[in-house]
């Protein structure tokens, strides 16, 4: 995994149950994070957010196929409605991405940034 902002590793030497490691591993694998950064969210009050790639993947592979179509599908009168109707989804499509940014990484980079300065 990709280190985190200005972390620092210290070994706590802490000792858990197999169960409560195996929910604290799933739980961090579920939101794209490495334990570290999940349980430090954990520990400071913040919700856990997922990574930008565990939400924007799908959308991306959905944007990807549908500008492909478009790139597939010949400009021609009769196909003027299926190409709209697909640089529609695309329109949409990317506002979800920009959307998920905000939310997901550009929000909370900019907690993250104000805590280290405050």
């Amino acid at each position: 995994m990709a280190k985190t902002i200005n972390r620092t590793t210290v070994e706590l030497g802490l000792r858990v149950r197999a169960e409560v490691k195996e929910r604290v591993e799933a739980d961090a694998a579920r939101y794209g994070l490495c334990v570290s950064a999940y349980v430090s969210d954990l520990i400071f009050g913040r919700e856990p957010k997922p990574k930008v790639g565990v939400e924007l993947g799908p959308l991306v592979l959905l944007a990807r196929r549908v500008v492909a179509a478009l790139d597939t599908l010949p400009v021609t009168p009769e196909n003027e409605a299926a190409r709209a109707g697909m640089t529609e989804m695309r329109r949409g499509i990317t506002d979800a991405l920009l959307t998920l940014r905000r939310t997901y990484y550009d929000t909370p980079l900019d907690e993250r940034r104000a805590e280290r300065w405050s």
